[in-house]
């Protein structure tokens, strides 16, 4: 299960972007903005020292025109890799658990309205969420690769629909949070972008969110449902009380080449 759920997110990071998929690696690359976290390597199957410098090289070709440098390492590259990057200076970002859901979930409020995100109205009600939760700072840059604005983070939402499906929680006709989820080719659902207003927390929100994504993803096939996030935050502890069970950690490597 851990390849698939490994898959998975490297798909849910390359959809609505250029990928270009070589012997070695997936580049995922984002021609409007090279400077952008979005540009990245990941799937990384070179081991030997011949076969990682060619994957270097590579990199430094595709994206010749960003300022970074960031490879997606998690629980299938190999070792001998990340000891390459660590090597060559890269620095490595906080980890992040993968958990996938192994126990079936408990009831959640049933006072909550579920509305798709689609149509312009709706579009803009996230972005007003979404200015929320960028002012919590819940998309910190890491390691000064510029973050998203709230226009950047909606557009990247549209490019990834209609595969990549959100909604809105709505109670008496106030919106009280989103959830997004995908159901990948793998039929592994990533459950994603959970947030809940600061005044609505610790009032069963955050349950019902994920439990509808969850029943969600399902219905659309889904054989096994992950969720990923800092340790240390309270998404994971609520993953946890709902049955999440952590699976495997992920980490970026990020380095800014030397001024030409």
């Amino acid at each position: 299960m851990v390849p698939r759920i490994c898959q998975a997110y490297a798909y849910l990071r390359s959809l609505g972007r250029e990928g270009i998929a070589t012997e070695l690696a997936l580049h995922v690359r984002d021609r409007g903005d090279p400077d952008a976290r979005a540009n990245h390597t990941s799937r990384v199957r070179a081991r030997t020292p011949q076969a990682i410098a060619e994957l270097f090289a590579e990199t430094d070709e595709v994206f010749a025109r960003g300022p970074h440098r960031l490879f997606a390492c998690d629980s299938t590259t190999p070792p001998e890799f990340v000891a390459t990057l660590v090597d060559r200076g890269y620095e490595e970002a906080p980890p992040i658990l993968r958990l996938l859901l192994v126990q079936p979930l408990l009831g959640a409020r049933d006072d909550v309205t579920f509305v798709p995100v689609g149509d312009p109205g709706t579009w803009h009600r996230l972005a007003v969420l979404l200015r929320m939760e960028l002012a919590e700072g819940e998309h910190d840059s890491f390691m000064g690769v510029p973050d998203r604005s709230v226009e950047r983070l909606v557009a990247e939402h549209r490019q990834r629909a209609p595969s990549y499906r959100l909604w809105l929680a709505v109670v008496n006709g106030v919106d009280h949070g989103h959830v997004g989820s995908i159901v990948c080719g793998n039929r592994i659902a990533i459950i994603d972008d959970l947030f809940v207003c600061p005044e609505y927390r610790k009032l069963g929100m955050a349950r019902a969110l994920v439990q509808h994504a969850v029943t969600q993803a399902r219905e659309a096939g889904a054989l096994g449902v992950a969720i990923a996030a800092a340790p240390d935050t309270p998404i994971v502890a609520l993953s946890r009380r709902l049955g999440f069970e952590p699976t495997c950690v992920a980490r970026d490597y990020l380095k800014r080449p030397p001024a030409q």
